[in-house]
């Protein structure tokens, strides 16, 4: 009970320290101890296939409205007549998913809120990731010499910054509503 009332009056910069702390050591002990178990590893294999599916599937659909004939194979889309983009564990985007929900679990305010404000960012994340994907299927028919240059940088931070700007509207426009709204 001590530390409960102590970690109450934790600044809300220091709970966020703690809690990002705890929930690292959580994800550290997951992985160091349970994510390789039968179990644990048939869910995540089964997800991740699921996850690969899902973002070809509608970066197909996507390409498709824009009138480009595609075709889907094993991980890979392409634009008829060109290599296409393969989509491997590292472009599904589970760990800045990850993070992205870490940040907002461990920044201090109200579960409610955090429990519509996840997914609701999990979602926008799988919609730039299809946009992303899209983006790089256009690059191999187009142009194809600046693949890398925007596989590695260019795509992969305008992702970063659209989660920089998820944060930043949690913590400046709906935690603080929802923090005021609770006092």
């Amino acid at each position: 009970m001590i530390l409960i009332e102590k970690y109450k009056a934790f600044h809300p910069i220091v709970k966020f320290i703690v809690n990002g702390v705890f929930l690292f050591l959580l994800w550290f002990i997951f992985y160091k101890f349970f994510r390789y178990s039968g179990f644990v590893n048939n869910i995540y294999e089964k997800s991740t296939g699921q996850l690969t599916y899902y973002l070809l599937y509608f970066s197909e659909l996507l390409l498709n409205v824009f009138g480009f004939e595609t075709e889907m194979f094993g991980k890979t889309i392409r634009i008829v007549g060109t290599g296409g983009v393969y989509l491997d564990r590292g472009c599904l985007g589970r760990n800045v998913m990850g993070l992205f929900a870490g940040f907002v679990i461990a920044y201090p305010g109200i579960i409610k809120k955090k429990l519509w404000f996840i997914p609701l960012g999990l979602l926008i994340i799988n919609f730039v990731n299809v946009l992303r994907i899209c983006g790089l299927a256009y690059i191999a028919l187009c142009c194809p010499e600046h693949m890398d240059i925007n596989h590695h940088l260019i795509f992969k931070y305008a992702v970063y910054t659209v989660i920089f700007l998820l944060w930043f509207w949690w913590i400046q426009k709906i935690n603080v509503r929802a923090v005021k709204n609770s006092n």
